[in-house]
């Protein structure tokens, strides 16, 4: 994402896309942002797209971009190549590093992942995971370091550290089953939710037209 061109369809102002090199919005809002460096205070965007994001005390729907920060805010979705995730929520980040102190994520899919002081639902890493003061329903991780934290489902190869899971073998089979099943089921109804809101709002568009 070095070159704003890439970062998606040609913004249209008049209904309320904003791109520039250096965005910063301060208690305002936007549909959709383009830019190399945003920076969100107070307010929000349904669609952020840049090199590097910023979101404080604010909120967005959907965030693509190289590095990603966000501080007291709440993210439906973030995909980027490292997330910083301080006293915030997120439904679904995907990240090469993932990075979550004091916050609340959904779903974690992450090359590493690092998590403190954090509640969290699904976290799966590619590669080392660290845990501490945290909980999480559902981790998998080739190798942890877990610190005063619960976990109600684990696979891992390797774990270092205090670590209290929930479930045993045959519980967590079980677990896993009905709460894969239970996870996909939520994913496609936010799709399709998502998708209706969508065609919602073009349809509007093309009557104000």
């Amino acid at each position: 994402m070095n070159e704003q061109h890439n970062l998606g369809p040609q913004p249209d102002p008049s209904a309320g896309d904003v791109s520039a090199e250096t965005v910063n919005l301060v208690k305002g809002g936007a549909r959709s942002v383009y830019a190399h460096t945003a920076t969100i205070t107070q307010g929000g965007a349904r669609e952020v797209k840049a090199d590097h994001v910023t979101i404080r005390m604010g909120g967005a729907e959907k965030i693509e971009a190289t590095n990603v920060t966000l501080r007291q805010s709440a993210v439906a979705q973030a995909k980027a190549e490292t997330a910083d995730i301080i006293q915030s929520g997120v439904a679904l980040v995907q990240a090469d590093e993932v990075t979550l102190s004091a916050g609340h994520a959904t779903g974690v899919y992450a090359g590493s992942a690092t998590l403190d002081g954090t509640l969290a639902q699904v976290v799966v890493s590619r590669g080392p995971a660290q845990v501490q003061d945290s909980a999480v329903a559902a981790m998998v991780a080739p190798s942890m370091i877990v610190k005063s934290s619960v976990v109600g489902l684990l696979f891992a190869r390797h774990v270092d550290g205090e670590v209290r899971a929930l479930f045993g073998p045959r519980a967590a089979v079980a677990f896993g089953a009905a709460f894969g099943a239970a996870f996909g089921v939520a994913f496609a109804l936010a799709r399709t939710a998502t998708q209706q809101r969508r065609r919602k709002r073009e349809r509007r568009s093309s009557g104000d037209e």
